[in-house]
């Protein structure tokens, strides 16, 4: 017999072994312009690689739609065209992160962080991602995107009239 501890065949030693921790899954950071993509672009690389999509804005949209303390804090935030506080959309993000979805799976973080205070938040609380993809769109085009594109009343889906 072996002295290593792991038996002298495959199968002892299959037995004896400790497996190695599932992994998490991929996790990505999408950033860019307004109408960059990102939105676009983060569905289907999740369908792909079955991880999960996480939008703020969705995320912000939910809170306000349950009417919880964060989203009447939201709502009067969003309706005086301000921008949310770093901690409050960070806690947001993070209990997200934190929810089994996100943690088996992964996640894809779609126009997260937007701020140098998020970016460290985020790294603090050990949610590291495996890489920050930046899409970059010419001007003009981003001009173009932003000033036709539409919402569907029925789906909620974002289009554009022309590129879709």
């Amino acid at each position: 017999a072996r002295q290593d501890g792991f038996g002298s065949s495959p199968e002892e030693r299959r037995r004896k072994s400790v497996p190695l921790a599932r992994s998490a899954g991929l996790k990505l950071i999408l950033i860019g312009k307004p109408c960059s993509g990102k939105g676009t672009q983060a569905p289907m690389i999740c369908r792909k690689f079955r991880c999960v999509h996480v939008s703020v804005g969705n995320l912000l949209r939910a809170e306000v739609r349950i009417g919880s303390e964060l989203g009447k804090k939201a709502e009067t935030v969003m309706k005086e065209g301000l921008l949310m506080p770093d901690d409050l959309i960070l806690n947001l993000v993070l209990k997200r992160l934190e929810q089994d979805d996100c943690a088996q799976n992964g996640w894809i973080l779609d126009g997260f962080p937007r701020t140098q205070a998020q970016a460290e938040g985020l790294l603090e609380a050990g949610m590291s991602p495996d890489a920050v993809i930046v899409l970059d769109r010419p001007d003009d085009v981003v001009r173009d995107w932003c000033l036709g594109r539409q919402t569907d009343p029925s789906t909620g889906i974002i289009y554009h009239p022309l590129f879709n």
